[in-house]
């Protein structure tokens, strides 16, 4: 058995091992520094980011607490990281990343390649819940996913999806609901958030009833199975699907969600017939 003493520290020489692969003499930020050291050490790098230089070991060490977005962002900028790297950081730090702009949310063709195989109704959507891809099963199961700009959050509680879900104020609206307010609770600076709330609520007495009622903070409703009204079904029942909604999200993409929706094990057919139609949709970013 390894000495516990003797384990490598993972993760502790993170941001030193960042800051080795710069030269201050490259930082724009560092000119006129004088002397300029000819490695980025922490007393530099605290200058830069205009931080206390115990504050900022203690950041490299991971036992510090309270760092700002702000600093995140500049420690970010100063070591030039990677998207990845940065969401990485924000992690170190215990803070959350920022939510992906929508700009940022094509798809893939590998991940769209993913979609293609996938048996069941399944599409690729934004953090935000705009529908980016859907397979040809999905646009069977929900018709209105091919419409450009089709957010998922919207359909279903105000526009065509809605009428899909059985006992949609009992069974689908609360969850729903009470997602976004979680969401809306870990980014409170979210413009996404805050308009998208806005759309699916103003102005529909129903939906602004259930959210104001329904206090509760719940798991995202993914993983759950709910009662849903389905096309390619009809010619066998005339009774809603049950069907479980999973999200995947690639460690590539974090600002993606493959959203698959399963029929439950006892539902026949499992995989209904389907008529001819496009492989795929594909939708640009708003």
């Amino acid at each position: 058995m390894v000495d516990p003493g003797q384990r490598p520290r993972l993760g502790t020489d993170l941001l030193s091992s960042w800051r080795a692969r710069v030269n201050p003499r490259d930082l724009p930020e560092a000119a006129g520094m004088d002397p300029l050291p000819e490695r980025l050490t922490v007393a530099l790098m605290a200058r830069l980011v205009h931080t206390d230089e115990r504050h900022y070991r203690r950041i490299e060490r991971g036992t510090a607490h309270g760092v700002s977005t702000q600093l995140i962002e500049s420690i970010a900028q100063v070591l030039r990281l990677q998207p990845h790297e940065t969401r990485l950081l924000y992690a170190w730090c215990g803070k959350p990343p920022p939510r992906a702009q929508a700009s940022d949310a094509a798809v893939p063709e590998d991940l769209l390649g993913v979609l293609d195989a996938e048996q069941h109704g399944a599409y690729w959507c934004s953090a935000g819940y705009d529908v980016l891809a859907a397979n040809a099963r999905a646009l069977c199961n929900w018709p209105w996913m091919a419409e450009p700009g089709t957010n998922v959050m919207v359909a279903l509680l105000r526009g065509p999806g809605r009428e899909q879900c059985a006992e949609w104020d009992t069974r689908w609206a609360p969850l729903l609901l009470a997602q976004l307010r979680r969401e809306l609770i870990q980014a409170p600076e979210s413009d996404e958030l805050h308009e998208l709330v806005d759309r699916v609520v103003t102005g529909d007495p129903l939906v602004e009833r259930i959210w104001r009622a329904t206090a509760e903070v719940q798991p995202p409703a993914y993983g759950t199975t709910r009662p849903m009204y389905m096309p390619p079904w009809r010619p066998y029942t005339s009774d809603p699907v049950e069907i479980t909604v999973t999200a995947l999200v690639p460690i590539s993409r974090p600002d993606l969600r493959l959203v698959v929706g399963v029929p439950a094990a006892d539902v026949t057919p499992r995989l209904p017939e389907l008529p001819d139609r496009p492989r795929t949709a594909r939708h640009r970013p708003r």
